[in-house]
């Protein structure tokens, strides 16, 4: 059989496994013993069940199964080719067959896949009294190669005092180069501000790039936000009072992320670290500022499953005009930051309303445990958890001194039990506040805390 190039290969519909020739007689698989080590030669790479993709956008993907000379690496490369097809999101499943070529040690590997439809998801989300249902719309792979439409929208029950919300959002990924994937979106979302007593109105449109480097991953966005910031009531502080109304936000903003933990979905060894630096401006007569924020995990295994992790964040921001607006100032306090405090109680506070500030750090130092007699299947992400947060929120001035930045500082200890799964993190601690400022919003006892991002 000639040499065959998976770039002329043209798709196909076909989407059943070729049939597997066996004696009438034999009523039950052949077990074949083969040595991993054996020398074999991949003659061609078949798509098939391919309707809506171009089968070029898939070449690059699953070219290196071409370059396979022994059955161990062939079993590994396809099962990492499966899996990367797998995760594109544009297959529902994707099979694959081998299948002997015309000598001794020819292989042909065939990846039968079923594409993915559009997918629609209706939900109701309950709170504050009130209902809201929500409803996601996704057009995967548009254009054939890859490209996703998204259109999000949530309505809340009539006579409910928020808005409707929206975000529609089209992304292009790319594969073979620096460029990961570009993202175009525009939305419009109400928020309800508990820690200010006050509302936010905001119309966002941004634009975003994802790149691979030798240092790690980078996103790059430029976004315009054009918020109305709304206090509720007549307590509401009237530091923030006297920002209400219309205001608009032009920033630019580089996040770089480097991770080298050894499974993301569970807690696991390793380090990982994310920069962001932010200028917001671009516009005349928008918030003008520079921002920047660190944040850095590093997770040891000490013994018997148990795993010690150091987490640290801080972060500045330097107005460029004689004040800032509390959306872009730093918040510090909750169940996923400094336990054992309210959700962004830490002062400087005026009227029960937090005020943010323009500098915070905080840290942690955790200790992980799986559960015993369960650690393995889903035992593993479940995990006993022992922690101790420390952390300040101040507001930097040119004369502020080092004493200054770790003057009044507070910290929390406590036990509890997590539940990590994907990106998913939920916690449920009892929490002791050791050390903290009279004008803290804190609730010391039983806490729960659900999110992504966890200090």
């Amino acid at each position: 059989m000639p040499d065959e190039s998976i770039s002329d290969v043209e798709p196909s519909t076909e989407s059943e496994p070729s049939p597997t020739l066996s004696p009438p007689h034999v009523t039950h698989p052949r077990v074949v013993k083969i040595h991993l080590g054996r020398p074999c030669r991949v003659k061609s790479v078949i798509l098939t069940g391919l309707s809506r993709t171009k089968s070029d956008y898939l070449t690059d993907r699953v070219k290196g199964v071409l370059d396979l000379s022994n059955y161990q690496e062939l079993l590994e490369g396809i099962a990492e080719k499966r899996d990367e097809l797998s995760n594109m999101g544009i297959f529902k499943k994707v099979d694959v067959v081998l299948d002997r070529g015309s000598g001794l040690e020819d292989i042909l590997v065939k990846f039968n896949v079923i594409e993915r439809n559009i997918t629609a998801k209706v939900g109701v989300e309950v709170g504050d009294n009130a209902a809201t249902g929500t409803m996601s719309l996704s057009l995967p792979n548009l254009w054939g190669r890859g490209e996703k439409l998204s259109v999000q929208c949530a309505a809340p029950n009539p006579g409910s005092d928020r808005s409707r919300d929206y975000k529609f959002s089209l992304q292009k990924p790319y594969s073979g180069g620096a460029v990961e994937n570009l993202e175009i979106s525009l939305g419009r979302t109400d928020y309800q501000l508990e820690h200010y007593n006050s509302s936010n109105l905001s119309h966002r449109a941004e634009a975003s790039c994802a790149l691979n480097s030798f240092i790690g991953r980078h996103i790059l966005s430029l976004d315009c936000d054009w918020r109305q910031f709304t206090p509720r009531y007549t307590r509401t502080s009237l530091h923030l009072r006297e920002h209400a109304g219309h205001s608009l936000k032009s920033a630019i903003r580089h996040t770089l992320f480097v991770d080298s933990r050894d499974n993301t979905k569970v807690i696991s060894p390793g380090v990982y670290l994310s920069t962001t630096q932010e200028y917001s401006g671009l516009i005349p007569d928008s918030s003008k500022y520079l921002k920047a924020e660190i944040q850095s995990e590093a997770n040891m295994p000490l013994f018997a499953g148990i795993i010690l992790s150091i987490t640290g964040r801080t972060g500045y921001l330097h107005s460029l005009r004689d004040t800032t607006h509390p959306l872009d100032r730093f918040l510090l306090g909750g169940p996923t930051t400094l336990r054992g405090f309210n959700l962004w109680g830490l002062s400087p506070r005026d009227r029960d309303c937090s005020l943010g500030a323009n500098t915070y750090w905080a840290g942690g130092a955790h200790l992980f445990s799986p559960l015993p007699f369960w650690s393995d299947g889903l035992g593993q992400y479940f995990k006993l958890h022992a922690f101790a947060t420390v952390g300040n929120l101040f507001n930097i001035k040119r004369d502020t001194s080092i004493r200054e930045v770790s003057d009044g500082f507070r910290l929390s200890v406590g036990l509890g039990f997590l539940w990590k799964i994907s990106y998913i993190r939920l916690e449920v601690n009892w929490c002791q506040v050791l050390l903290s400022s009279r004008r803290d919003s804190f609730n010391p006892g039983l806490q729960f805390g659900v999110g992504m991002d966890f200090l």
